[in-house]
């Protein structure tokens, strides 16, 4: 008998994705300059969106229990500054597409 495995909805769907990218945005890295000051930042964005943009929050999280936050863009954009965060991160977005909470 064929068992069907039911994920928590869109947000696990966003997280995957976002994650991924993550990652793919570290193996793009290659050191470099910074900024005015010699201090360089990093920053994890994307897109929240199943189809259509999500309006909520986007929280990331490292493995110390640190976390920030940032309001999803009307486009479903974000960006989170994880300059001093350590890695690794578990990504989650919370909000509503088209009205239905995720």
């Amino acid at each position: 008998m064929k068992q069907r495995i039911k994920w928590k909805g869109a947000g696990f769907t966003i997280a995957v994705l976002c994650l991924l990218s993550y990652g793919l945005m570290l193996a793009g890295c290659g050191g470099g300059g910074g900024g005015a000051n010699g201090v360089s930042s990093q920053v994890v964005s994307g897109v929240a969106a199943t189809g259509t943009p999500m309006a909520g929050q986007v929280t990331i999280k490292n493995a110390a229990n640190m976390a920030r936050s940032t309001v999803i863009g009307s486009d479903g954009s974000f960006a989170l500054d994880v300059t001093g965060m350590t890695g690794p991160y578990l990504l989650q977005a919370t909000g509503n597409v088209n009205g239905v909470m995720n």
